[in-house]
């Protein structure tokens, strides 16, 4: 009965933790498609180059 009552009573001391590391990680992801989209377009410019005046 006592382990019901720590556990009730602590509080949640990892959950700003997780809000942060779920933050950086979207951060993270977004740096990486933002690279891997700006390699796509740099690719498709060098398979089909415009052609400017």
């Amino acid at each position: 009965m006592e382990e019901i009552d720590f556990l009730m009573n602590s509080e949640p001391a990892i959950v700003p933790m997780t809000i942060e590391a779920w933050v950086i990680l979207a951060f993270m992801l977004g740096l990486v498609a933002w690279g891997l989209w700006e390699l796509q377009q740099k690719n498709l410019l060098q398979q089909n180059p415009l052609s400017l005046p």
